[in-house]
């Protein structure tokens, strides 16, 4: 069995997410934030369970949706490292996981 790892950014991204519901509704920012924390869980049995990224078609970068959430990780072996948390909405063409270069 593999393990989950959360990277700071996507910790960060998490705070953010659960910091802005809870201006509007504290009850419901504590339930997303758990929804979010509790989605990953299965993957240290099941690293490949989520999806491949469309945007990025790169087989070890995958995504958990916890709606509107995507939750994005990388699968090494059997582990799995959560590198973002970001918004359904947001266009990921750009984003840039650990170890690859964006083009010069």
């Amino acid at each position: 069995m593999g393990q989950v790892h959360w990277s700071e950014p996507a910790l960060d991204d998490v705070r953010d997410i659960v910091s802005f519901i809870a201006r509007d509704s504290p009850a419901y920012a504590v339930k997303v934030g758990n929804r979010i924390a509790q989605a990953p869980r299965h993957l240290t049995a099941f690293p490949r369970l989520g999806s491949i990224v469309p945007e990025l078609a790169i087989d070890q970068i995958r995504e958990l949706w916890v709606r509107p959430y995507r939750i994005l990780y990388q699968v090494r072996s059997d582990d799995c490292f959560i590198l973002a948390v970001v918004h359904g909405s947001r266009d990921l063409s750009e984003f840039s996981p650990p170890g690859e270069s964006a083009e010069p």
